[in-house]
């Protein structure tokens, strides 16, 4: 029942290739055929739609389409009661994540651009540790002129260096030009942190975007299985919550650490400056005219973690960045991540991840 031949429309406000490809993946192999009409025509494709369901993230004539028995799958909560079947991420955790990570990284002074609960629950988890954080209006490229400048000032007010979480990948690219433009350095002054993990738009930044990975390949896969299984009569209503994966996909709008300790702070850049290469810890110590045990010392008593599970996570960014971004062999990766043999990789990332690289690619690409 669930290969019979389906009509669906996807209608999304913007271009996620990992979302869509997920989507598509699945209706490929159930005989489903999918319609993305142009952007100008979007409302008008939903108001005459005639075919068997939508997959949508915009509230256009939803209650009208479920009257006339077309069938709604959204990929937000936001729509979640105009819909039969959602699946989403868990934006609570989403926003947890991104407070855990730049505590982690020593900031002291944050900021938002967020409306969602994934701003609030990042306000809730610096709260929780003593901090607060500073809201900022949302940016897109074709504001007037008048409010570009505003941002900017109000860019250039934050305390430095500032933490910013933003709502999204096009979000945080918007602040990221704007800082530039204001003359602030990213990420010395501000480190900017994105949602999704958008190939696309991470890296055609004019600095790379650090992202929170929210799965969005499955969550279109999984959001094409809820929906066929309302089609087979099997569900109606349903919320389905992914949880992220606890990563932040790093690049160089976060490469900063906010530590008051002047030496600890040219230690971890020349770390993660030097992940990629054989370097030991042994080699830190020596280029700094330290003891092994005095480096693990600074590390613990300043950062809370040791320098080798500093290395760590930076090799295992630069895999995850590859994996997403490259089409390159598993060896070939470890090899360019600073891994000193395939297998020494691939057990270190099952350790972490409870999968493979290849699996994990598949599922995040």
């Amino acid at each position: 029942m669930g290969k019979q031949h389906k009509r669906i429309l996807l209608l999304l406000n913007f271009y996620y290739p990992r979302l869509h490809r997920g989507i598509m993946d699945y209706a490929r192999t159930h005989q489903w055929d999918i319609e993305t009409p142009y952007p100008r025509y979007l409302e008008e494709s939903a108001r005459n739609w005639r075919g068997d369901a939508i997959i949508t993230d915009m509230d256009y004539y939803l209650p009208q389409l479920r009257k006339r028995g077309v069938r709604i799958a959204v990929p937000a909560e936001t729509l979640a009661e105009k819909a039969d079947c959602t699946v989403c991420s868990d934006e609570e955790k989403i926003g947890s994540i991104a407070a855990d990570y730049f505590l982690h990284k020593g900031f002291s002074h944050f900021a938002f651009c967020s409306g969602t609960a994934r701003g609030k629950a990042f306000q809730e988890k610096l709260r929780r540790h003593g901090y607060s954080a500073i809201p900022i209006a949302g940016t897109y490229p074709y504001m007037t002129e008048k409010r570009l400048r505003n941002r900017m000032e109000l860019l250039k007010k934050l305390p430095r260096p500032c933490a910013i979480f933003c709502e999204n990948d096009r979000e945080s690219g918007h602040v990221v030009n704007l800082a530039l433009d204001a003359g602030l350095r990213v990420p010395e002054d501000l480190s900017v942190l994105g949602v999704g993990n958008d190939d696309l738009l991470c890296n055609s930044s004019a600095i790379s975007l650090s992202s929170v990975e929210t799965r969005l390949y499955e969550r279109g896969l999984r959001l094409a299985e809820a929906l066929d299984r309302v089609f087979q009569g099997q569900e109606s209503g349903t919320i389905l919550k992914l949880d992220p994966t606890q990563k932040i996909i790093e690049r160089k709008s976060t490469g900063f650490y906010a530590i008051e300790h002047p030496l600890l702070r040219e230690m971890i850049q020349y770390l993660t400056r030097h992940a990629a290469t054989p370097i030991q810890i042994a080699d830190l110590a020596e280029e700094f005219h330290l003891s092994v045990s005095a480096v693990y010392r600074t590390f613990m008593s300043h950062l809370g973690i040791s320098p080798k599970k500093l290395l760590l996570d930076a090799r295992m960014d630069i895999a995850r960045r590859l994996l997403l971004d490259t089409d390159d062999k598993i060896s070939a990766i470890a090899e360019e991540a600073g891994f000193p043999t395939a297998a020494s990789f691939f057990e270190t990332f099952h350790k972490i991840h409870t999968c493979t690289p290849q699996e994990w690619r598949k599922g995040n690409r």
